[in-house]
């Protein structure tokens, strides 16, 4: 078995359609912030159209939860993904926490 990583920019588009017709699972990594919440929604239609037009085969297998920090807001959100898709899309229990070197190596990337 062969397993390749497609990173999409997170927005809705050609791209991700033709990422989507190629692939058998898919991994959605989600911010635990507002505007996250609102475009997952936008995301599974992307995701149920390929389905039903292109690629019957496609699977999500489940929702990561990244840049997720210990404040009231972030752990809000956290919880508000897995109420609100827990029953229907498997949320996994392992987070990927918000690491400010991230975002510096970007800004002072030579």
């Amino acid at each position: 078995m062969i397993t390749a990583f497609i990173d999409c920019s997170p927005s809705v588009g050609l791209l991700l359609a033709n990422a989507l017709s190629a692939a058998n699972e898919v991994i959605i990594p989600m911010q635990a912030q507002p505007f996250s919440v609102v475009g997952m929604s936008q995301l599974t239609n992307s995701i149920s159209s390929v389905q039903r037009k292109i690629n019957p085969g496609l699977h999500i297998r489940g929702v990561l939860l990244t840049m997720t920090q210990h404040t009231k807001v972030s752990e809000h959100y956290a919880h508000d993904v897995r109420a609100k898709y827990g029953r229907t899309l498997r949320v996994f229990t392992t987070e990927i926490p918000y690491n400010v070197k991230v975002q510096e190596s970007q800004a002072f990337a030579a």
